[in-house]
């Protein structure tokens, strides 16, 4: 029990000092200084990917690492910042020149199969920690694009938080034992049930009642994928046989552990925002 409440007071400081960082840049840098500073952080994710991602014998060798990881972030920053048609050719390109390293960086007596895996796994990746978190930085410079990104924090982060409670006192029938063991039925319903009393509460406070015609269903959708990509995250790091994926943030583990939900759920409140207003 002390470990338990140990954990949480770690997990909680560490919140609060993420919080109180997200305050303090989007109130003197604005916008585009939280878009800087979460583009940082969530270059990090992909670094992490490189030990969770892919299956026990098949990691990547060290230039291989590098080319991944410099194509990844050329395909970020080319989706957040500039308009879609780039964007989607910058898939094309760091897709093209990643698979070609792919062939001519491997040893020639590489197996077939174990470089079709690697083909695979490094996509995987691609959507994962470099398309998927665009969304949030294109939400976060659109039209009133803090207070969307708020909601994003919000839908995700009490989602969590209600779920952690409602699963330690009603949690009894598991979810998806073997993905991730602690997970219950309860703490899934709860999250969903934080994820749309935040929504509901923000969304009338920043954009009017009217608006939660839309929020409101695009909050639980996002709530739902949100824990779907805590899911996702346990599965690749019980398959690689590790418990998180970094350790930049004591009790949390590395960004993807924290961040996980952001990933699934920001392009359904990236099309929220278009639609809402």
């Amino acid at each position: 029990m002390n470990n338990r409440y140990a954990a949480l007071q770690a997990r909680v400081v560490s919140a609060v000092i993420a919080v109180v960082a997200l305050i303090f840049t989007g109130y003197f840098a604005g916008a585009l200084g939280l878009a800087a500073l979460s583009s940082i952080v969530l270059l990090l994710g992909m670094v992490e990917y490189l030990d969770i991602g892919f299956l026990p014998g098949h990691s990547l060798p060290g230039n291989l690492r590098v080319i991944y990881v410099g194509c990844s972030v050329f395909l970020f920053l080319a989706l957040s910042f500039l308009g879609l048609n780039e964007g989607f050719t910058a898939f094309g390109l760091a897709t093209v020149i990643y698979l070609s390293a792919v062939l001519w960086v491997l040893n020639r007596s590489t197996p077939i199969l174990l470089i079709r895996s690697l083909f695979f796994s490094s996509l995987v990746g691609f959507v994962y920690t470099a398309i998927l978190p665009s969304f949030a930085i294109r939400t976060l410079l659109g039209g009133n694009g803090i207070k969307w990104f708020v909601l994003l924090l919000a839908v995700v982060f009490a989602g969590d938080t209600a779920a952690y409670f409602a699963g330690l006192k009603f949690g009894k029938q598991k979810l998806m034992p073997e993905v991730s063991p602690k997970k219950t039925v309860a703490g899934a319903v709860g999250g969903l049930a934080g994820s749309v009393l935040s929504a509901g509460i923000l969304g009338a406070w920043f954009f009017g009642s009217p608006s939660l015609v839309v929020i409101l269903p695009g909050a639980a959708v996002a709530g739902f994928l949100a824990q779907s990509g805590d899911l996702f995250e346990s599965l690749l790091k019980r398959t690689c046989g590790v418990k998180d994926s970094g350790k930049i943030m004591p009790g949390h583990g590395g960004v993807l552990d924290r961040l996980d939900g952001i990933y699934f759920a920001a392009p359904v409140i990236y099309l929220v925002s278009k639609w809402a207003l």
